[in-house]
């Protein structure tokens, strides 16, 4: 029969402490989330984090170095992360410069592709306890909560994109993917769209036809089933 009510909100209240808990502590098993507070702070301060003028070991930012700046990895990279992320990393550090805050932010992330998935769950009527699989995972602790890896990020726009494929929103769906909002994911959607060189016309053809027709990430290649109907 499943969980009762009572029980699932019991053990996602315990998955919450959880991930308080390790919001507190110093980042666990890398240090990205250096970049990530230290290209909001860059953006705060006026710099652009993809210009190479504004890189981390440019001259300009002696005065911003410190505990953050000495943990960074690749002082002499520009920013590689997608444009959404980059801003909402200044959003956060305007409000307050330190890993715990970012690490906040990436857990309500988290949290939210939670509330997302109950949506799912709920609409295809599927057991809600199938929550845990994500609230539960070790994995997703220690590198989202623990760690504060942007992976979050790119989960709940994943997420809000599934919910507006499965409400039959195939613009809204598409267009949520398109973003490559994905953080470590770099999902890209290569949809019904004109190509840019030789076969533009036979690409926009194949794109009336299919939709949605491919979206390709780092690991592997999958392929949808359509959402284009048929008149």
């Amino acid at each position: 029969r499943g969980l009762s009510r009572r029980g699932l909100l019991l053990c996602l209240g315990v998955a919450v402490l959880w991930r308080a808990v390790l919001v507190a502590a110093p980042p666990l098993l890398s240090n990205d989330i250096n970049r990530y507070v230290w290209e909001g702070r860059v953006q705060v301060h006026g710099g652009n984090p993809y210009r190479w003028s504004d890189r981390p070991e440019s001259p300009r930012w002696l005065p911003l170095r410190d505990a953050v700046y000495e943990g960074l990895n690749h002082k002499d990279y520009t920013a590689v992360y997608p444009p959404l992320f980059v801003l909402a990393t200044r959003g956060v550090v305007a409000v307050d410069d330190s890993f715990t805050a970012m690490k906040a932010f990436l857990v309500g992330c988290e949290l939210a592709t939670l509330g997302v998935l109950a949506l799912l769950l709920r609409r295809r009527r599927l057991p809600p306890e199938r929550l845990l699989v994500l609230a539960w995972s070790p994995l997703a602790l220690v590198e989202i909560a623990g760690s504060g890896h942007n992976d979050a990020f790119g989960l709940m726009w994943m997420a809000l994109a599934l919910l507006a494929l499965l409400h039959d929103l195939e613009r809204v769906g598409r267009h949520a993917l398109l973003l490559d909002l994905g953080g470590d994911f770099g999902l890209e959607l290569v949809a019904g769209l004109p190509g840019d060189g030789g076969g533009g016309g036979q690409r926009e053809e194949a794109g009336d036809q299919q939709g949605l027709a491919h979206v390709r990430s780092p690991r592997r290649d999958w392929v949808p089933a359509s959402i284009n109907r048929s008149a």
